[in-house]
């Protein structure tokens, strides 16, 4: 995630064998581009996010604090580190107010929606807490972002909404503002710059003004156009572990050309086979990169409830890689799913 002031903090894992159980020994932390460490615990650190009001300080989850999955804030080399809130489920996707004294985390456990937490909080239970949106059973909240002090922003049902940001226990969908229409709306994200919405050129028709024709070439007598789809490769194991690592899915994906990958899948689970959040990734021509898929917080509970009952857990995935010219390929596939 971005600093204002062009660096940014990120998750990082490094892993070294593997333990008596076969998980993987790894050890968490988060870094910044401006050479900070902060170190996590052994479980991998999800979802870092700068203080606005003081970029050296970071929170982030996925770490525990008396059995409870825990929020922590901390700065460089765990000066100050605390943990600011507990609960029964990981919290997803903290985000600060402006001001950096609160923090607005999604929950998937027994209390489900968005917690609005104080920053200065020291433990779990104590100080500032509040359950500002409570989610009803069949909808996950992601992504929740403070939209100025007054407001937040989140997702849900493939939507986004927004909320006053000083509810209190407030009802889904009834004292949410929908933002969104279409579906598959996902991650809001801010930026202080206006927006603009960019305007297509005019066709004029004329010779050379770029457009093609059916026959493939330019108007204007230019090479022909781009129809060749892009060759596709996609590298995943068998099965993946995914609780003792990053509460990810892996995978190598190689494109013969330049192109945009969209990512996106559900969970095979008895009953009801939750979504995986769509990821969309710039590949470069002949280079391979490594996707990653977060389990949001209800995808994992389907998958620990089917696994209590001694059933698989599949992850199918349909992945499209599109090039400039709109040339599209994809590939589907299923991942078993392993403690």
């Amino acid at each position: 995630e971005p600093r204002a002031d062009g660096t940014s903090v990120s998750a990082f894992q490094h892993c070294q064998g593997f333990l008596d159980d076969g998980s993987y020994d790894c050890v968490g932390a988060v870094k910044s581009t401006d050479g900070a460490t902060y170190p996590s615990c052994d479980d991998l650190p999800d979802d870092p996010s700068p203080n606005p009001a003081n970029p050296s300080q970071v929170a982030y989850v996925g770490c525990h604090s008396s059995g409870q999955d825990a929020l922590v804030v901390t700065g460089p080399d765990r000066a100050g580190e605390r943990v600011v809130a507990c609960d029964d489920s990981e919290q997803d996707d903290p985000s600060w107010s402006p001001s950096g004294d609160r923090l607005v985390t999604a929950e998937a456990g027994a209390e489900r929606g968005l917690w609005v937490y104080g920053a200065g909080n020291a433990g779990c239970g104590a100080g500032s807490l509040r359950h500002a949106v409570v989610a009803p059973d069949d909808v996950a909240f992601d992504s929740p972002r403070f939209a100025g002090p007054d407001r937040i922003v989140f997702e849900a049902k493939g939507e986004l909404w927004s909320v006053a940001a000083s509810c209190d226990r407030c009802a889904f969908p009834a004292q949410a503002t929908q933002l969104t229409t279409g579906g598959d709306n996902h991650e809001p994200a801010w930026t202080a710059d206006p927006l603009a919405v960019p305007v297509a050129p005019s066709g004029g028709g004329g010779g050379g003004d770029g457009g093609t024709t059916p026959g493939g070439t330019t108007p204007g007598g230019g090479a022909p156009s781009d129809t060749t789809r892009p060759v596709l490769t996609v590298t995943a194991a068998g099965a993946q572990r995914i609780l003792r690592q990053s509460r990810s899915i892996v995978l190598r994906v190689r494109s013969g050309e330049a192109a945009t990958l969209t990512a996106k899948g559900t969970i095979a689970v008895p009953g009801k086979d939750p979504s995986i959040k769509a990821t969309t990734m710039r590949l470069a021509a002949g280079r391979t990169a490594t996707l990653k898929l977060k389990l949001s917080a209800t995808a994992l509970a389907a998958v620990r409830r089917a696994w209590a009952r001694h059933r698989k857990a599949t992850a199918v995935l349909k992945l499209s890689a599109r090039d400039a010219a709109g040339n599209a390929a994809t590939a589907t596939r299923r991942i078993a799913l392993r403690r």
